[in-house]
């Protein structure tokens, strides 16, 4: 690696993994990435006038010339994701300087009161999948269920498996993998994308609900681990398509986000949806991502929740403490995350 890609790379995960406890964002660490940014920028346009100099005068150094446009080309990368996180980091920054810590407190708080969890009168819950990562607590009841939703998978098709050795066909889909590496004929591949908007080669929940899906039962599962992008896609389904679903599991990434007036809102609607039908039944936090100190309230980074439909279950109060004995760390050589009652 390049001194300069070396030293671009320095100054991004410095910024990125070396924040304070408690202030979740600070502008130093704008100015740090701005530098970054600048350094890469120089760099690159020195690289592409060698490159101009090389294909005039040289032909014969055309390996040479090949290697230079690789180079500019990932330190455009570089810049464009650079770019991204000073932005973000600059929003952040405003966030505190306009609201404050105990606005931002209170913020926080609001969502995380939507995520009380609930013990569904009469089931008992179970894990599918992995015993590590790639495992999921649902509520064990497949009772009229017609078929089941995976969204992510890379090379853990194990919830898949489980469920579909409890009668019910799963329908998957990852648009970063060819083929399952489980093959079956009761799991269904898609090389598709899951998006909010229709779009070609990729699917929406309302379209999948429309095609498998009975209008007024909640005869559906869905587990969904698609970095990100459950926020808009959840955002943009409707609680028609929603309502279809007995069970969704989620993996929720960027909690540390709360922060963000913007990514709060937009999550508060998310969850204020989903909570609107079902009910949270299973919390367990992803321990290879670590804890948040948002305005003095522990935060994961990446939350795995367990939803209910309300119509299906009768959900009471509960003392259940998370985690418990049917988690297990997703990282498994370091301890799991500790949540308590998860009441706020």
């Amino acid at each position: 690696m390049s001194g300069f890609r070396r030293s671009m790379f320095f100054r991004l995960f410095s910024a990125i993994f070396h924040k304070p406890a408690d202030m979740y964002i600070r502008v130093e660490r704008v100015d740090e990435l701005v530098e970054a940014l600048k350094e890469v920028q120089t760099n690159a346009e020195l690289s592409a006038n060698h490159t101009r100099s090389i294909s005039s005068t040289l032909d014969e150094h055309r390996s040479a010339l090949e290697r230079l446009e690789q180079r500019i080309a990932a330190s455009e990368e570089c810049m464009s994701r650079l770019a991204a996180l000073t932005h973000d980091y600059a929003r952040y920054a405003n966030a505190y300087a306009t609201a404050g810590s105990f606005e931002i407190h209170q913020r926080v708080l609001g969502l995380l009161k939507l995520l009380r969890p609930h013990r569904a009168k009469g089931f008992e819950k179970a894990r599918f999948g992995s015993p590590n990562d790639g495992g999921y607590i649902l509520i064990d009841d497949f009772h009229q269920i017609d078929a089941a939703f995976s969204f992510g998978i890379e090379q853990n098709a194990s919830w898949d498996v489980c469920v579909a050795d409890r009668g019910v066909p799963v329908y998957q889909f990852d648009h970063t993998i060819d083929a399952s590496p489980v093959t079956r004929d009761d799991l269904i591949f898609f090389n598709k994308r899951i998006v909010a908007q229709p779009a070609p080669g990729c699917e929406t929940i309302n379209g999948l609900v429309a095609q498998h899906g009975r209008r007024g039962s909640a005869s559906l599962i869905l587990k969904i681990d698609i970095e990100h992008d459950e926020w808009p896609v959840f955002d943009a389904t409707s609680e028609t398509a929603l309502s279809c679903f007995s069970q969704i599991v989620c993996e929720f990434h960027g909690l540390g986000l709360m922060i963000d007036p913007q990514w709060n809102e937009r999550a508060r609607r998310v969850l204020e949806k989903i909570t609107g039908h079902f009910g949270v039944v299973h919390v367990h936090a992803n321990n290879y991502c670590g804890l948040n100190s948002v305005a003095n309230i522990p935060v994961p980074e990446v939350l795995e929740i367990t939803f209910a439909n309300r119509i299906r279950y009768r959900l009471v109060p509960t003392d259940e403490v998370f985690p418990g004995p049917l988690d297990a760390p997703n990282y498994p050589y370091l301890p799991d995350i500790h949540l308590g009652a998860f009441v706020y």
